[in-house]
């Protein structure tokens, strides 16, 4: 009937011998992949797969670029009269690092893994004066809150995620500020 094992009416008992054995032989012949294991945690009961784990070394050149790039974006928006902040959105092993249990073969529970782009965003913020505004609290509160941000398997938010966002960018504080002063500025 091609059931999910978890829909009504596909337990052990209610499958044929051949079905059982089957699955029981597609288990046997495709292991999980090393790498899922190594690229996951647990928190409380449920499975979390990271596939995107951070920023790799050796990218300095990138994020310089980056940087460079945001300055004259931020410049060009404001002499046309415009506002501008950067919104950070954290990858998901930085929000959900310190939640999980780790397997020991991984790499992801060293928290260097995550990259150190949010200070070099925080000092060019600080020097141009540009405003940023960090997701990666907000999202936090939400995992700690019981109500994770991203799909369990994916690098995606899902809808709690994309209320969390929303939140924190309508109520940043570049934000609060541009819609406290007088219209026409």
């Amino acid at each position: 009937r091609g059931e999910a094992p978890d829909e009504p009416g596909s337990g052990l008992a209610e499958r044929s011998f051949a079905k059982n054995l089957t699955l029981a032989l597609l288990r046997w012949s495709q292991p999980e992949v090393s790498v899922a294991r190594r690229r996951s945690c647990r928190i409380d009961d449920e499975r979390v797969l990271f596939l995107w784990t951070g920023e790799p070394e050796g990218h300095e050149e990138e994020r310089s670029a980056l940087l460079d790039d945001l300055s004259g974006f931020a410049a060009r928006i404001t002499e046309r009269g415009g506002r501008y902040a950067v919104v950070f959105v954290p990858t998901k092993l930085r929000v959900y690092a310190s939640h999980c249990r780790w397997p020991d073969e991984t790499e992801l529970a060293d928290s260097a893994v995550q990259g150190a782009f949010p200070e070099w965003l925080g000092a060019w913020s600080t020097r141009t004066g540009v405003p940023v505004v960090d997701l990666t609290d907000p999202l936090r509160e939400a995992l700690a809150a019981g109500r994770p941000p991203w799909f369990w398997g994916d690098t995606h938010w899902n809808e709690v995620g994309h209320e969390v966002a929303a939140r924190a960018v309508a109520t940043s504080a570049p934000v609060r500020a541009w819609l406290a002063e007088p219209a026409g500025r």
